[in-house]
């Protein structure tokens, strides 16, 4: 679905106060927080006026809310109508398989605040708020730097991508960059990018990580998608945490950024909601530089979370309590914000036996530009198989009931999923259902879904003695399980719940020889 550029915009309505002339920007360059940008006799543009610094040098205070000859002071300078904002060059950097990241500046916001701003992307070239998948950033300024992080992308494809903003006279776009994503076999279980020059910055060992990395260095990005213990740590260069890890550091940690010059590059990176730091140890991050320690001048960019409920106030979302914090700040980016819904609004999926098989039947509420849905099924939950095709309504706000019959049907377990497909080629899967024909029969690949009950199911070949983990999208530990088992038939169990939310959750399995972890998604 495709949103309107009017709907964006009034999604971030500002009303522009003008000054007595009619007139809101000056000839100065705008005003923008900064601690040490400024010096006496600086002058800058804020609210309809030109200011010039006095002899305090205090030009991160905002012009106006400290009156006096040394602090900012109004100047008569003729001012100029608004326009679009100035926007540079967009940029892209960390391709991967399914994610890359878009970097944008906005030069001036040229008289009417910044009130949106990102990057538009998408297949064709010349993307536009009208026609392509939409990103927003969180923030609404100008000068500095910001990313997208553009995820759910088809691997080995061009992307075309431009930086945009827009204020209350109209919006602006960026020249535009271009990228190819990877082939799945080149990206590992990290949706970010990883260091791929030196394999060992992948997972590596608890001792190599206790020894060789106990630095980690200001070109190296290492990359744990398995949970590891460690005793202390110097972080110089990027530390990404993904699919569900977790570190227990027992020692203490040190984040080394920028403010401690240009070469470092400290970060720790947190893939989704389900990572965290846990253990009795410490950790430490950085001020900006010249600053005196307060909360407002911890770095906020030693630590970024793409958790999609992310709440930088909230340290528990990164941290264990038992986990020492000293200069601690961190920098939400959920995704930042796509704003693109599915082009079908699904409101149930479900499978009826019948006599002469399985009948698939689901529910939409709306539909845009939805051409048909290819009816897929797997016996493994890994490989799957299109059995039908179903034309879909095209565009609708009515809802619309969709059946197929599947009379191919076998032993086992089998899985179901909907491919819904647009008129322009691009596709959206649907969360998977399964039928069992014989309770005794095992999927053959770990697997969890949603049962016909509302409950998350799990089922592996899995032997042992375990603990199966449920986490909401917040990372928040809604149940535990433990099991037993043993043989080739592996383990099977369903979480007790039945009052989930929808939305997604992350299950992991945890036992002595191995750890298996999975998103599944709570559709009613």
């Amino acid at each position: 679905m495709k949103i309107l550029a009017t709907r964006l915009i009034a999604t971030f309505a500002f009303i522009l106060v003008f000054t007595s002339n009619g007139y809101s920007q000056c000839l100065s360059p705008a005003w923008s927080y900064c601690l040490s940008c400024y010096v006496a006799g600086d002058t800058v543009s804020y609210d309809g006026k030109d200011w010039e610094l006095g002899s305090t040098g205090q030009g991160w205070r905002v012009p106006g809310s400290l009156t006096g000859p040394n602090y900012w002071v109004q100047l008569n300078t003729e001012c100029i109508g608004p326009s679009e904002p100035s926007v540079a060059a967009t940029e892209h950097r960390a391709v991967y398989c399914r994610t890359a990241f878009g970097i944008g500046t906005i030069d001036n916001d040229n008289g009417a605040s910044i009130t949106a701003r990102g990057f538009v992307f998408g297949t064709s070239s010349g993307p536009t708020l009208d026609n392509a998948n939409v990103l927003l950033d969180a923030g609404y300024g100008v000068g500095d730097e910001f990313e997208g992080l553009m995820e759910n992308l088809t691997p080995e494809t061009t992307y075309y991508v431009r930086t945009y903003a827009t204020n209350s006279v109209g919006t602006s776009y960026g020249t535009e960059a271009s990228f190819t994503t990877k082939a799945d076999v080149e990206c590992t279980d990290c949706n970010l990018a990883c260091d791929e020059t030196d394999p060992g910055l992948l997972n590596p060992s608890v001792t190599e990580l206790n020894i060789t990395y106990s630095i980690i260095g200001l070109n190296d990005t290492l990359c744990l998608t398995e949970d590891r213990s460690w005793a202390g740590s110097t972080v110089r260069g990027m530390l990404k945490l993904c699919n569900g890890a977790q570190i227990t550091i027992s020692g203490s940690m040190k984040v080394d950024t920028k403010e401690l010059g240009s070469a470092y590059n400290g970060q720790v990176v947190y893939e989704g909601c389900n990572e965290k730091i846990l253990g009795s140890g410490s950790y430490t991050g950085e001020i900006y530089a010249g600053t005196i320690g307060l909360p407002e001048h911890y770095d906020p960019k030693q630590m970024i979370s793409y958790c999609a409920t992310c709440d930088e106030n909230d340290q528990s979302q990164f941290f264990q309590p038992t986990v020492a914090t000293h200069l601690w700040a961190a920098t939400c980016r959920p995704t930042t914000t796509l704003v693109t819904a599915l082009p079908v609004e699904l409101i149930s999926f479900k499978l009826n036996p019948s006599a002469e098989g399985i009948l698939l039947e689901w529910i939409t509420g709306s539909e845009i530009d939805n051409s048909h849905f290819d009816v897929q099924v797997s016996y493994d939950g890994v490989n799957w198989t299109t059995i039908g095709i179903v034309q879909g309504a095209g565009n609708t706000n009515n809802e619309t009931n969709y059946s197929f019959l599947d009379n191919q049907i076998g032993e086992g377990v089998q899985y179901y999923r909907l491919k819904q497909n647009d008129f322009n080629g691009e596709f959206a899967y649907s969360n998977i259902r399964h039928y069992s024909f014989d309770e005794s029969s095992k999927p053959t690949s770990f697997i969890a879904f949603q049962n016909q009950s509302n409950q998350i199911e799990v089922q592996a070949i899995f032997s042992g003695v375990g603990n199966a983990l449920l986490y909401d999208s917040r990372g928040r530990l809604v149940e535990e399980k433990m099991f037993i088992t043993s043989g080739s038939k592996g383990m099977s169990l369903t979480f007790d719940n039945t009052n989930l939310s929808e939305g997604v959750y992350f299950v992991k399995i945890k036992s002595s020889n191995a750890v298996l972890g999975q998103k599944v998604q709570i559709i009613k």
